[in-house]
This record gives C-alpha cells, sequence and structure tokens, in this order.
C-alpha cells in the first residue's frame, strides 16, 4: 500500500506554478493553443512524478522507460512549446519578474553554458549516465537516487527543447529554419542507440524486483521497455522536425515571385562565368 502516495510537495509545486502563469497571462497574454500546451505539459509532469506512477517506475522497467520518454521529449517539449516564462513571470511579485534579463550579471556569466553546442552535448550526456549499469542499478538499491537522476533529465532535456523551440530568455540568436530541424532530429540518436543496445543485448542488463510476461509469447516487462525506448523513443523529436520542415516550407511557399525581368534578361539565364559579348 506504500505504493499509493500521492506526493503532495511536488503538486503545491506545480499547481503553485499554474496559478502563477495563469495570473500573469492577464498581463501577459498568450494564445489558447499555448495555454493548452503548458497545461498538458503540467499535467503530464504531475502523472510521472507525483501520483503513483513514480513509485511503480522503480518496481518494472518498462514504466521507467515510459516516464524517462515523459521527461525528455513530451513534458519539455508541451511546456518549452507554450514558452510561458513571460506569463509565469508577469505574475510573480515585481522584483522577480526581471531576473533573466540578459543585463543582470549571472545572466552574463552562465550564457556561454548553455548555447546549443552545450545543450545538445549535455543532454546525451545525461540520458547515456542514467542507463550505465551501475548506476542506473544504484537507483534502484537507493531510491533518494532517483531525485538526483529526475532533475537533471528534465533540465537537461528543458535546455535542450529550449533551443529548438526558441523560447524566452531569448539569450541566443535564433537557429536558421533547416538547422533548427536539424538540429531537433539529432536529439532521438542517443535514445535510439541506447534501445538498439538493449534490444541486441541477449542478457537482461537492470535486474527490477517486478517483471511481467505476456502469456504464449517470450515477451517480458524488459522487452517491452527496450522495445519502447527503440520504437517511441524518438517519436516526439521526428514529429516536431516534419512539423518545422512544413512551417519552413510554408514560409518559402508564402514568399513573393521574383519579377519576371529579374531572370529572364540573357544575363541571368547565361551560364555561371559566361558573359554575353558585345
Amino acid at each position: 500500500m506504500g505504493i499509493w502516495i500521492w506526493r503532495l510537495g511536488i503538486t503545491a509545486v506545480l499547481l503553485t506554478t499554474t496559478f502563477y502563469y495563469g495570473r500573469g497571462r492577464h498581463l501577459v497574454p498568450s494564445s489558447r493553443l499555448s495555454a493548452t500546451s503548458f497545461t498538458a505539459g503540467i499535467a503530464i509532469l504531475l502523472l510521472a512524478l507525483a501520483t503513483p506512477f513514480h513509485q511503480l517506475a522503480s518496481q518494472y522497467f518498462s514504466l521507467r522507460v515510459a516516464q524517462h520518454l515523459l521527461l525528455i521529449a513530451w513534458i519539455p517539449a508541451l511546456l518549452m512549446a507554450a514558452n510561458p516564462l513571460p506569463q509565469i513571470l508577469a505574475g510573480l511579485p515585481d522584483e522577480w519578474r526581471g531576473w533573466l534579463e540578459e543585463k543582470r550579471p549571472f545572466v552574463a556569466k552562465i550564457r556561454p553554458f548553455t548555447n546549443r553546442g552545450v545543450a545538445w552535448l549535455l543532454f546525451i550526456s545525461t540520458f547515456w549516465l542514467w542507463y550505465d549499469p551501475l548506476i542506473h542499478q544504484a537507483t534502484l538499491l537507493h531510491p533518494l537516487l532517483r531525485w538526483v537522476e529526475i532533475p537533471m533529465l528534465l533540465g537537461a532535456a528543458l535546455l535542450y527543447w529550449w533551443h529548438i523551440t526558441q523560447a524566452y530568455p531569448y539569450w541566443h540568436p535564433p537557429i536558421p529554419p533547416l538547422a533548427r530541424a536539424a538540429y531537433t532530429i539529432i536529439g532521438a540518436a542517443p535514445i535510439k542507440i541506447v534501445g538498439l543496445i538493449l534490444l541486441i543485448n541477449p542478457q537482461t542488463v537492470f535486474l527490477y524486483p517486478q517483471t511481467f510476461r505476456f502469456s504464449g509469447l517470450d515477451i517480458n516487462d524488459y522487452n517491452v521497455g527496450s522495445m519502447l525506448i527503440w520504437v517511441l523513443g524518438g517519436i516526439v523529436f521526428s514529429t516536431t522536425t516534419i512539423l518545422l520542415m512544413r512551417d519552413w516550407l510554408k514560409t518559402e511557399e508564402d514568399k513573393p515571385s521574383l519579377p519576371i525581368s529579374t531572370w529572364s534578361s540573357d544575363e541571368a539565364l547565361a551560364a555561371p562565368g559566361l558573359r554575353r559579348k558585345s
């Protein structure tokens, strides 16, 4: 029965954040789509951390994988797509509202460590770290270690998706559209690699207290977890890439056509390096 504990501390933090977001929307309006994305992200985060799902993720490998995929893809993608910080800061007391502005001294110190190269490397390193066999097994033996694991995974993912969505604060130049699509899809690489290694490895790498097996099939909890990483690990990244490519193509399509006089002259149609002789 100890599994069925609702974590009130995390619930209070998330509900307080939601309250300030709603309060700030009256001062800094946001679209209904953004508000829906933020609410969905908070709701899934609440499910992943505050409900019995969190404890069950320490009992079953497939549920731990599902929790990880929520923390590194679904939750940060929804939260960052909503660009919620302007609303949250507007809802805070006055003395807290400008603490992310570039003129702040601490911002100048940490900004070099938040560029997109560092964000991608940190994202990969953090995910791989917690799938190291010794470290991963230690989280099952020492439950408090999970409260180091979870903030690291979520924090690295939020930083990575911050660059993808180009949300506030705007500390870095925007990524060109095609480069942003490429930057998004390479985020699936560390996840897919882990899934592939687990699938082709004939031995069970992680030993969990509980397991299940499908009747008549040689598939158990560990196999399901490995397939989840391999099959579904990159779905949010690939979907986001497709949406970014679609927006880029629409932008290119909406560009005004060049006047005929610009491209139909003899000079414009001549092969490069050739000029018409007079």
